[in-house]
């Protein structure tokens, strides 16, 4: 079981999705109550986006060891997918109730509000990670990237630096500086602090398409101005 349970977690390790899932379901058939074999099911449905299949694995993983806040995480995360947003809250209610210091199912919590569009709650919810958190970059990431989305660019660029004042290494904030700063038209910032995360991590993909969409914003901007 040992070795069925390695394997296929090289094969998704290598993009082998398809094999990884079966030699995972190979796993839980040879022993149906191994958590780890339930919980790669799980990993490897979830990057070949079989999500279903997902939550169904983690549920068995979970049936397995309901102490596990991280199994809770994940099967929530996997009923977003699945447009189960309430039982996604539901169940990291009852994480939060076995491990109340991990902020990361806070902002869960608040992810299932964002993605049911019901983004004042959202806020509420990112709002509470941070007093919860005040240390924690990914909860102003979080608060910051929802601001991005309702164009509060100024609020969403307040964020970001608070972010990046805890770990200047954060670069989930600042590409998402780069884009606040675009909205606020401040081009040159922009594009400069998106260059800064290539120069850094040149083979970040969101790098090249924060860097892009700055240009755009420019070209868009210069444009505007030429036709009015």
């Amino acid at each position: 079981l040992e070795q069925l349970v390695q394997t296929g977690f090289a094969l998704l390790q290598q993009g082998q999705t398809r094999q990884s899932i079966d030699t995972f379901r190979l796993a839980t058939k040879k022993d149906p109550k191994s958590i780890q074999a339930f919980v790669g099911l799980a990993s490897a449905c979830t990057a070949g986006k079989q999500y279903q299949d997902a939550v169904e694995a983690y549920r068995a993983a979970l049936d397995l060891n309901p102490n596990a806040p991280e199994i809770y995480y994940n099967l929530a995360m996997a009923l977003l997918e699945v447009d189960k947003f309430q039982e996604a809250r539901n169940l990291l209610g009852r994480a939060i109730g076995i491990n109340e210091t991990d902020v990361r199912l806070r902002l869960g919590i608040a992810e299932t509000y964002r993605r049911e569009k019901d983004l004042i709650r959202a806020r509420e919810a990112y709002q509470r990670a941070i007093g919860f958190a005040v240390g924690n970059p990914a909860a102003y990431n979080g608060l910051g990237n929802l601001n991005l989305q309702e164009n509060r660019f100024q609020e969403a660029l307040d964020c970001f630096d608070a972010s990046i004042q805890i770990n200047a290494d954060e670069l989930e904030a600042q590409l998402g500086r780069s884009a606040a700063l675009s909205g606020l038209e401040r081009h040159a910032e922009a594009i400069d602090a998106a260059q800064k995360v290539l120069l850094r991590t040149p083979n970040l993909p969101f790098g090249y398409t924060a860097l892009g969409g700055a240009y755009e914003a420019k070209k868009d901007r210069k444009s505007t101005r030429l036709n009015s």
